[in-house]
């Protein structure tokens, strides 16, 4: 694969992030929420269009956090209503329904946990930091890397999970 797909997985990562600062966490970054948005729904399309393995982990990505709720802001709204806009033009890439719907349980159950552990629902200190990590599609990401041998996959994600980590960090967030 090409480096700037991995580049632009890596980009996306910080580029949520810093949506999430500014929508979620009030940083002041005047009026950049809907620019932001806009250049990541920019990647999330670029990533799908040049993979269309990777096609099915981020589009379930994006449909998780849709039912669950995290798209909540107009930065958000935006990245996603970029991302299908440039898929609409450019075309969708092909998706497999069943990878498709295990990426989508798996980032689905992601959120749920991560809910559960930021409400300390989850008693056990160990059990809610896990949950809290949101690692269950990065696991089923490698699974399927594993099966598939196309590891593109499992490293995109991780690209991605770097950026928005480097993102939390420079912001005192993890």
């Amino acid at each position: 694969m090409a480096p700037e797909l991995f580049a632009a997985a890596f980009a996306a990562g910080i580029v949520v992030k810093l949506v999430d600062q500014i929508e979620d966490d009030g940083l002041k970054l005047k009026n950049t929420a809907l620019l932001f948005g806009l250049f990541y729904g920019f990647l999330l399309a670029y990533v799908m269009i040049k993979s269309s393995l990777a096609a099915n982990l981020w589009m379930a990505a994006v449909l998780a956090n849709v039912l669950a709720g995290k798209i909540d802001a107009p930065g958000h709204r935006l990245g996603v209503f970029s991302m299908l806009f440039i898929l609409s033009i450019i075309g969708f890439p092909k998706f497999d329904a069943s990878l498709l719907a295990l990426f989508a349980l798996a980032a689905y159950a992601d959120e749920f946990l991560e809910g559960l552990g930021e409400r300390k629902k989850i008693k056990n200190k160990s059990l809610s930091k896990i949950a809290r990590l949101r690692a269950v599609l990065e696991i089923t990401a490698f699974a399927v890397s594993v099966y598939t041998g196309q590891w593109t996959l499992f490293a995109l994600i991780l690209l991605f999970d770097a950026g928005y980590i480097a993102a939390s960090v420079r912001a005192g967030k993890y």
